[in-house]
């Protein structure tokens, strides 16, 4: 399962994607984590980042799949 979250840390936002397998948390890992500064860490803000790094994350997937590396790790299945 993915779980996309985006939070305050002082004065800078993170945004994260991760594949989080239940009953193994071992086996789950980070995706993509991005740190920004933005203007104001409205809700609005977020929500903007956590796009922009989830169509980032789609855009790698999509080019790892296409140079061949399709091979699924172990639990990633959707």
């Amino acid at each position: 399962m993915l779980v996309s979250r985006a939070y305050a840390v002082l004065d800078r936002l993170v945004v994260e994607v991760t594949c989080v397998h239940p009953g193994d948390a071992g086996g789950s890992h980070l995706v993509i984590r991005e740190e920004r500064t933005l203007p104001d860490l409205t809700p609005a803000w977020a929500l903007r980042a956590l796009g922009d790094v989830v169509d980032l994350a789609a855009t790698l997937e999509t080019s790892r799949v296409a140079a061949g590396g399709c091979v699924t790790p172990a639990g990633c299945e959707l």
